[in-house]
Formats: structure tokens, C-alpha cells, sequence
């Protein structure tokens, strides 16, 4: 997948494992490098400097393979067909523009970076309970971000983003942030609605469930389009049933249900946290893949005519600077780093790491 570029040589460490302090990731060799690091070590766009090259960077099973791979990487180098598969790929869906969250914790100072980042005008609005020390945090989480929260009139606060953006925050006389969430929806339309999980809560998951069975029954009231729904759980499992209740109401209604996303940031937070004591560097690698610029993980639609491999993809896709990790099957399932020579007929996306904003 990535390299690690170096003029410094690592030595093998305690229990294996080689630190890489000194060495500085690339993590997509196929796109042209924006870290001044690895433009001053010469690295260009499918371009690697073979004498600084220190390690790969790989998605396996175990260390076993990917050190196989390394060893034969620098003894005996090979290419990759020149050919270019005919294979129909579609471009990353754009990010949306208009966003209602409704909760007031930390994401919301991410989820608005990211959003003002991405794209022109965003209009993002949070609607919370407004209980005075939920204002504070919320006003000190966006400052945190950059985001200065001014107040405007009663129930209302507001603040410009960048590339025009404007971010909204709304709450109810009564204290009720869903209550807030579902007005709001009575006049605006939205093209995501994340609801995030309270950590003051007596049962979080359950408050975060309830709100995503009121949401429906608002969304079934209208004849228009459904929102991306993304919720915020403690336990992804507890979810699972209201999932599967708030998609039932929908098809029994004879409508498409919405595309509803169940996310434990704690579960994701504690495997980083393990991830990182385990594999040197890959802290830097999270952070280029998830910060606010620069390499993603992207989804690109995919309408094969024939069964496809991940080596298709790959020469496929290299022209684009991208590198492909997994397959998204019909039925939902993600095939994370199948054998290159695999086929799949039941192919409906392609994840892989590129450039949201390619200069």
C-alpha cells in the first residue's frame, strides 16, 4: 500500500519490532507527495528513491506476509502489467453540503472542519438542549476547531465557515434536542442527519435509539427524499435492531428506506489506541488518512460487466493516483484486502486510498 522513505537505517528492537522514528510515511507512492519531507528525499509520483526506501506499509493478516512481500520487493523487483482494464468506475459520491447534527459532543467540531473543508457553502446545524453548561462545551469544542460561536437571539447561535459555509445552533425552550431536530425539519432539508450519542446520559444507546425511531416517523410523514442517517452507539450491536426497525417501517410504507450508518467511536477510539502500541508509525498513517486534507478513503461506484479482480482495479486505478483496499459487495459485505486474483462478480463499489482535493 505505503512505503517509509528514510536517509537514516532502523534497527530491530525489542520484541521485533523496528522503530520508525526518523522515517517519514507515504502512504499513496502512486499520487505526487505533499509532505516537504518526502520531497526533499526525492520522491515523485510512481516514482520511489530505492536507496531511501525503509519499509512498507500493508493491510495483512499477520507480519508474516507482509514481510515476505518487503523481502521480495527489494530482491527481486518487478512491474505491473502496463495494461489498462475496461473497467466502469465512478468518481467518490461528493461529501454533502448540508448537514444536521443533533447532540452537542466533541464531533461536532470535527464534523464541521471536515465539512467546511470539503466543499463550497456548507450549511451545518446543530441542534442541542440548551442547557447552559452544554453550551459551554459546545462553544469551546468549536473553538477548539477555529469556529467562534456568537449568539443571536434566544435558542440560536451562529458562525461563518470557511469557503462560505455557515454553521447554526438551535435548541428547544423545553430542552429538548430532538424535539429541536424534528422542527428544524419541518422547514429545512438536509442530506445527512448524524445523531451523536450524550455521554451525561443515564443509557446513551437507548436515548440514541429513540431518536432514530422519531426521526423515521417524521421522514415517513414526508413524500421526498430520506437523509443519510448516521448514529452514534456505544454498542453498534444494541443498534442493530433499531436499524433494522426504523429500514422495516420504511419498506412496509412502500418507500426506499435510508441509508443508516452505525458508528462506537469508544470501540474505534480503544482500537487505534492498541492498534498504535503494536505497529510503530502507523499514528502518522491514521492521521494523513483521516485528517483534513491530503490522502482519504474514498468509494468509488463500480458496474462490472464480468467478474473482477483486485489486480484489475489496482492497474485501474493508477492512473487516477489511487490505490484500492477492499470491494463492497451487493449484499453490504466489505471484502478488505481479498487475493489480487479473486474474482468477484458481486462487486458494487471499490474503497481505496486517494486524494479528495488533488491539486
Amino acid at each position: 500500500m505505503g512505503l517509509f522513505l528514510g536517509e537514516v537505517q532502523p534497527r530491530i528492537g525489542e520484541h521485533d519490532l523496528i522503530p520508525t522514528d526518523g522515517l517519514v510515511p507515504w502512504v499513496n507512492p502512486t499520487a505526487a507527495p505533499t509532505d516537504p519531507r518526502l520531497k526533499r528525499l526525492g520522491a515523485e509520483a510512481g516514482k520511489v528513491p530505492a536507496r531511501l526506501l525503509r519499509g512498507v506499509i500493508a493491510i495483512g493478516d499477520t507480519y508474516a506476509p507482509v514481510r515476505a512481500y518487503a523481502r521480495a520487493l527489494t530482491q527481486h523487483p518487478r512491474r505491473e502489467p502496463s495494461d489498462r482494464p475496461e473497467i466502469d468506475l465512478g468518481t467518490p459520491r461528493p461529501p454533502p453540503r448540508s448537514i444536521l447534527v443533533v447532540g452537542y459532543g466533541d464531533a461536532v467540531a470535527s464534523i464541521t472542519q471536515r465539512l467546511a473543508g470539503l466543499t463550497d457553502d456548507a450549511h451545518l446545524v446543530v441542534a442541542f438542549d440548551g442547557e447552559p453548561s452544554h453550551v459551554q462545551r459546545l462553544r469551546s469544542v468549536l473553538q477548539r476547531a477555529g469556529v467562534q460561536l456568537e449568539r443571536e437571539a434566544d435558542g440560536r447561535w451562529g458562525a461563518a465557515l470557511d469557503r462560505g459555509g455557515r454553521l447554526e445552533v438551535r435548541s428547544d425552550p423545553h430542552g429538548d434536542a430532538m424535539e429541536t431536530a424534528l422542527t428544524v425539519l419541518e422547514t429545512e432539508r438536509f442530506e445527512a442527519v448524524v445523531l451523536l450519542a450524550e455521554a451525561d446520559a443515564v443509557d446513551s444507546d437507548a436515548r440514541t435509539m429513540l431518536r432514530m425511531m422519531r426521526l423515521a416517523e417524521r421522514l415517513l410523514s414526508r413524500d421526498e427524499s430520506v437523509p443519510h442517517v448516521l448514529a452514534e452507539l456505544a454498542s453498534v450491536s444494541k443498534g442493530e435492531r433499531a436499524r433494522a426497525q426504523l429500514q422495516g417501517a420504511f419498506e412496509r410504507a412502500g418507500r426506499e428506506p435510508p441509508r443508516v450508518t452505525l458508528v462506537s467511536t469508544e470501540q474505534i477510539r480503544n482500537y487505534f489506541m492498541v492498534h498504535s502500541a503494536f505497529v510503530p508509525g502507523i499514528n502518522e498513517v491514521y492521521s494523513q488518512l483521516l485528517g483534513e486534507r491530503g490522502q482519504d478513503l474514498v468509494r468509488l461506484p463500480l458496474r462490472p460487466t464480468r467478474p473482477v479482480r483486485l489486480a484489475e482495479i489496482r492497474r485501474a486505478l493508477a492512473e487516477r493516483g489511487m490505490i484500492p483496499i477492499a470491494f463492497e459487495l451487493e449484499s453490504g459485505e466489505v471484502a478488505l484486502n481479498p487475493p489480487a486474483d479473486r474474482a468477484f462478480s458481486d462487486a458494487r463499489a471499490v474503497f481505496a486510498i486517494g486524494d479528495v482535493e488533488p491539486d
